[in-house]
């Protein structure tokens, strides 16, 4: 019988808190930008639209196997005339591969009052 040596879920909090010290930020920016970029969303047209400011946070940094994570990208960037508030879902290897796994997210537009 194996016994854990550690805690799961402290790991991923541990990765979580400390990504941009073992991944290529700008890469990993870029490639949010580039997805975001990409995909269709479900369009929401309003007065007010959330801030154009760009974000990107990692909140989910989970084990999967085979010796893969799957971290959750949470990020707000502009598109358009608007802006996008999303997730990445993205598959992260241990060989240092990345691959898009699914997007979720909506497209702010201004709607004229």
């Amino acid at each position: 019988m194996a016994n854990r040596i550690f805690d799961t879920n402290k790991l991923e909090k541990l990765l979580q808190s400390q990504w941009t010290e073992f991944l290529d930020k700008p890469q990993l920016i870029r490639a949010v930008l580039e997805y975001a970029r990409d995909e269709d969303y479900r369009v929401l047209k309003q007065t007010d639209i959330p801030s154009r400011q760009f974000k990107v946070t990692i909140t989910k940094f989970a084990i999967q196997k085979p010796l893969q994570f799957e971290a959750w990208v949470e990020f707000t960037v502009p598109k358009d005339e608007g802006v996008v508030i999303g997730t990445h879902v993205l598959i992260l290897s241990l060989d240092g591969e990345m691959e898009l796994k699914e997007t979720y997210g909506t497209h702010f537009l201004p709607e004229a009052p």
